[in-house]
């Protein structure tokens, strides 16, 4: 895979893992010391980002395509998740921009892409055969 993907991925990744940890960590902060516990939610965001970078970056390195219909599956609900939280959260921003709840667009657009990238993923992954090339689909008929 070429440097320039593995780090745009590996950033992407990492920029989704931290603002659904921060955020979704204020839903289990109901009558706490917000203060304290935002610090905490920031620390721990942050170190499990970091994690999710150096995680897709060591997969990344000698990347092969994904074979077999789960293993393509998690690669594109996670994939697409990823893409689908980010347009959603910060393209929030750009439809509403004066609402306060605008983030939350991210929270029905990841979740959703992660179902259609695990679908495609698997579809994909089931027309596979053992070398990788697509058996169905064909739009050409055979000669």
């Amino acid at each position: 895979m070429k440097t320039f993907l593995r780090i745009l991925s590996a950033l992407l990744t990492g920029a989704a893992v931290k603002y659904f940890i921060f955020w979704i960590s204020f839903a289990f902060s109901a009558g706490r010391d917000l203060r304290a516990f935002a610090e905490v939610a920031a620390v721990v965001s942050w170190l499990l980002a970091l994690a999710a970078v150096l995680i897709v970056w060591r997969q990344t390195e000698t990347m092969t395509p994904p074979r077999g219909a789960g293993k393509c599956a998690l690669t594109g609900g996670v994939a697409l998740g990823a893409i689908g939280f980010l347009g959603g959260f910060f393209g929030g921003f750009l439809i509403w921009p004066r609402s306060n709840l605008a983030p939350l667009l991210g929270f029905i657009t990841g979740p959703a892409a992660v179902v259609i990238g695990s679908l495609l993923g698997g579809i994909f992954g089931a027309l596979q055969n053992d070398e990788g090339e697509n058996n169905g689909l064909r739009l050409v008929p055979r000669d």
